[in-house]
């Protein structure tokens, strides 16, 4: 943030309220409601006063939007039943862990990055041919599942196929950070409908697999990368096109959502859905209803109650990031994941493809218990370093391939909330993607050279505007 004073502020009063609400809610639980419900409103604060304060969508505000919309809304509607005491130590658990991570976040020194290069496409043909390969393997493998998702209505809708193997998660990447090289490369060309067209069976395909965070996780970037979405220096007219888009990506997301419940759901069946659902709620109740909880707060309590009895795994959870990519054929001793096992000690076999999502603490609270908090904290360092690549980058030339790094960030931070293990793994294959692309097909330029030449076009532009002015 730019205001010291800003800052400052921000961060006591993040203080103030996590300590003191905390003491007061284990003192008096029946104050639970009004904590979680203070929480929306100090969220939602801080992401129009970052917006304000920074004239940007950044990392940040990408982060709270995404605790608002997946953990906040599932303790909103869990504070609102007679069984919400029982979450208690979940609940402060997590709303302790974000505040922490924005304190990190907010107390980390800007990081001064020194970006003079860029990657400029310099074998056009080889580059996009390589591209429509890799789309049409990534349409060849997931086409298959289309048609189990229709069966299989429910729980995951198709979503879950690929990821317990590496080359699932691989494809996953692709879908990602490959519409986005089009996208980009048409846009240099001056035809970004033939790039829309090439792509778009992709967005086909994952809206029919009822995928909804993947689709959104897929055109996010893509927009980003196309400038069909402005992220920086934003002014009125950008924040409108930039509201529009989410607005009607979250409206299609929120559909498919429903849409999977049953094969035979109408737009019309939505809609009226959509009107009766928030009769009679407060403004955090309707806030909660339009979200989606996914039951992160749920395996927080079952994970308080298993590791009550059961020692902390000390490395073993969050060091699954370092070996998933190893076959369970090779290994067929290879441990699950925390979002696997843990369902089932409880409520026994869900299916192969059933998985919970256990949130950005989930790995670490087995592995680490309460000390986890800690690494909440680095987490907010983490998000500041990406915040800033991001803005530098999209600040830069538009030409330049690492945009299509930086838009894959905004999703990745998003799911990371819900997913931290899924959402690395998938960024993972999107960076091997990215470096393939960028060893073989592009050249490093000099970005502060483009800049100038850039600023002096636009310095002679305006001077000329301004003689044909005084002409007239």
């Amino acid at each position: 943030m730019k205001n010291p004073s800003l800052n400052s502020c921000l961060i006591g009063f993040l203080l103030i309220v996590s300590f003191i609400s905390f003491f007061v809610v284990f003192g008096n639980p029946q104050w639970l409601k009004e904590i979680v419900d203070m929480h929306l409103y100090l969220y939602l604060a801080i992401i129009v006063i970052d917006f304000i304060n920074t004239k940007r969508f950044n990392l940040l505000q990408t982060w709270l939007c995404g605790f608002v919309f997946i953990i906040l809304s599932e303790m909103i509607e869990i504070v609102r039943e007679n069984y919400a005491q029982s979450y208690l130590v979940a609940i402060i658990f997590y709303l302790a862990s974000n505040n922490f991570l924005l304190l990190g976040y907010l107390l980390r020194k800007r990081p001064k990055f020194k970006i003079s290069t860029g990657r400029e496409i310099i074998k056009g043909k080889p580059f996009i041919i390589f591209a429509v390969i890799l789309i049409l393997a990534f349409i060849a493998y997931r086409l298959p599942g289309v048609a189990a998702s229709r069966e299989d209505i429910g729980y995951g809708g198709g979503s879950s196929m690929g990821n317990g193997s590496f080359l699932g998660t691989f494809m996953g990447g692709v879908g990602t950070i490959v519409p986005a090289f089009i996208g980009l490369y048409f846009k240099t060309k001056r035809k970004p409908l033939v790039g829309f067209l090439i792509v778009l069976p992709v967005f086909l395909i994952l809206i029919s697999l009822g995928s909804r965070y993947k689709m959104l996780f897929t055109m996010l970037p893509y927009l980003i990368t196309c400038g069909f979405i402005t992220l920086e220096h934003l002014n009125f007219k950008r924040v409108l096109s930039v509201c529009l888009a989410v607005f009607l990506l979250s409206s299609l997301a929120d559909f498919v959502k429903f849409s999977r419940r049953s094969a035979d759901i109408t737009v019309s069946d939505y809609l009226e859905r959509e009107q009766s659902s928030n009769d009679g709620l407060d403004f955090p109740a309707k806030v909660a209803a339009n979200m989606s909880p996914e039951g992160v707060v749920f395996m927080a309590e079952l994970a308080d109650h298993y590791f009550s009895t059961h020692n902390l795994h000390y490395g073993k959870e969050s060091g699954f990031v370092l070996y998933y990519w190893i076959p369970r054929a090779l290994w067929p001793s290879k441990p699950t994941m925390l979002d696997h096992w843990l369902i089932r000690e409880y409520y026994g076999d869900k299916g192969e493809g059933f998985s919970t999502a256990s949130g950005f603490m989930g790995e670490l609270r087995a592995d680490f218990g309460r000390f986890a908090l800690i690494f909440a904290f680095l987490l907010g360092f983490a998000l500041r370093w990406a915040d800033e690549f991001v803005k530098v980058t999209l600040r830069g030339d538009s030409r330049n391939l690492n945009i299509a790094l930086a838009g894959v960030l905004y999703p990745f931070v998003f799911f990371f909330v819900r997913s931290p293990l899924t959402s690395c793994f998938s960024f993972f294959s999107e960076l091997i993607v990215f470096l393939l692309f960028s060893r073989l097909y592009t050249k490093p330029y000099s970005l502060r050279k483009s800049n100038r030449l850039s600023e002096t076009s636009t310095t002679q532009r305006d001077s000329q505007l301004g003689l044909d002015r005084k002409d007239c």
